[in-house]
């Protein structure tokens, strides 16, 4: 069964526990799967903005697969509620922090959150918090080359999920997910960073690298730009609507 069928057969209606229990077991109810096909989580909880208390990211085994995702945990005085987010495969699950999607023009965080404390917060009063989470894979191949001959190595692939925090959005938290990283075992790939660039936009320049062989002088990078959709999603555009002649 393909990764689109599973999330397509997920519940609809977020399980309720009697109170929040450890990482595993509440990832595992989350996920719909079995606390022993869980292999590691990481346990968060989050201060100031959303509506969500809680996040566990982690990784579970299913067939041949090694696939991420993230259980939202929210409560009220009774009892705790559970959503989900499919990450697909994942060799690595990286957590890179929170953003504000509705705050001021800033850079996407891009380095693993490395705090003592499992404790997530965004500065002042964020409007739209949001986490994000970096799933790797890494496939041993051999590539051919535009030089000639072939190249064997690793290819690695970085995929970059934005999971909003609010409740309005608990039917479909993933509001962003776009490629951070693809490299081929001749050099050639791409790196992506992503920055907040206004209210409903996000910008993302690339950088593309050429084969390691190659005597050219790698490309100047390029922006792409997003922009929120009437589903609360950010989807590539060339209408921006900014105005003055910055615009492109």
């Amino acid at each position: 069964m393909s990764l689109r069928a599973l999330a397509a057969l997920a519940c609809l209606v977020a399980p309720a526990i009697a109170h929040a229990g450890s990482g595993k077991s509440d990832f595992a109810v989350a996920m719909d799967i079995e606390e022993k096909a869980v292999t590691e989580v990481d346990e968060y909880t989050l201060e100031g903005g959303g509506d969500f208390v809680r996040v566990v990211v982690g990784r579970f085994k299913r067939g041949d697969l090694t696939i991420g995702g993230v259980a939202l945990v929210w409560c009220d005085k009774k009892q705790c509620w559970l959503n989900h987010v499919w990450l697909g495969p994942a060799d690595t699950l990286d957590t890179l922090g929170l953003v504000d999607l509705a705050g001021k023009p800033a850079a996407f965080p891009t380095r693993p959150y490395s705090g003592y404390e499992r404790k997530l917060k965004l500065a002042g009063k964020p409007k739209w918090p949001a986490l994000i989470v970096e799933a790797t894979t890494r496939e041993h191949t051999t590539t051919a080359s535009r030089y000639g001959g072939s190249v064997t190595g690793d290819h690695r692939r970085s995929e970059l999920t934005v999971i909003s925090l609010l409740r309005k959005d608990e039917r479909n938290p993933t509001v962003l997910r776009e490629v951070t990283d693809e490299h081929w075992p001749t050099g050639a790939g791409v790196n992506v960073s992503f920055a907040i660039a206004g209210p409903g936009l996000i910008d993302a320049t690339e950088q593309r690298d050429i084969e390691n062989v190659s005597a050219c002088l790698r490309p100047e990078p390029t922006t792409t730009h997003y922009k929120l959709d009437e589903n609360r999603r950010y989807r590539r555009t060339a209408d921006l609507g900014r105005a003055g002649c910055g615009s492109r």
